[in-house]
């Protein structure tokens, strides 16, 4: 686990391993559909859902199956095509890696954010079913968005890392390849109705907190 959290000994080591990158991207897209498993549980007790708001109807809504196998085949797949992406964006700007280097920025960022959402379910979910006062449900609440919010930013800033040192670019040239990656995604999900689709399922999916009332994007 410390390993898997450690992004700088992943740089430093003299060669990534691509099965291994793809067994950690595999880890996290299981991390990802177990939050995601849970949330959809405990949106089905009529005493969560409630307190849940509508913001997750649309994730609820779907077949169990369909909700977790969605939500896996998104973070696996996903996952694979982003890393190809990213790689042929920091190729164009001089960098020096290849497709095994960008599914290694991928992999290990997306495994921190995904155990924060793990962690985030877990903590603020499952006390939804657990009948507790209100001001016990909003202490988890923020303790759950804390979880997440410290874990995601370890993933996100292990990003820019690999990507400036798997790449061996500059710390400019690392900023400007995760910048033009973030853009390519946000056009394509304003511009293609499957983004448009993804887009409601991170709104709604698992990774979000209950009672937020946060809009689900029209498609």
């Amino acid at each position: 686990m410390t390993n898997l959290l450690n992004i700088e000994a992943v740089v430093k080591s003299k060669k990534q391993s691509l099965g291994m990158s793809v067994a950690v991207l595999l880890l996290a897209a299981v991390l990802f559909t177990a939050s995601g498993a849970l949330a959809w549980w405990v949106l089905d007790q009529p005493a969560a859902a409630s307190l849940a708001g509508s913001t997750f109807a649309a994730f609820h809504n779907q077949p169990l199956l369909n909700a977790v196998a969605g939500v896996f085949l998104v973070v696996f797949l996903g996952g694979l095509f982003l890393a190809f992406i990213h790689k042929s964006i920091l190729k164009n700007l001089g960098g020096k890696g290849g497709y095994g280097q960008g599914l290694t920025a991928v992999a290990y960022s997306a495994f921190p954010v995904s155990l924060g959402s793990l962690l985030a379910a877990i903590v603020g979910w499952l006390p939804l079913v657990g009948g507790l006062p209100l001001i016990a449900l909003q202490v988890l609440q923020f303790v759950a968005f804390i979880l997440f919010a410290v874990l995601a930013a370890w993933g996100f800033s292990a990003f820019y890392r690999a990507t400036k040192d798997l790449f061996t670019v500059d710390a400019v040239t690392s900023f400007v390849g995760v910048a033009l990656l973030a853009l390519v995604l946000a056009t394509a999900m304003g511009v293609t109705p499957l983004g448009a689709s993804l887009v409601n399922a991170v709104v709604a999916g698992p990774v979000g907190l209950p009672g937020w009332g946060l809009p689900v994007v029209g498609v």
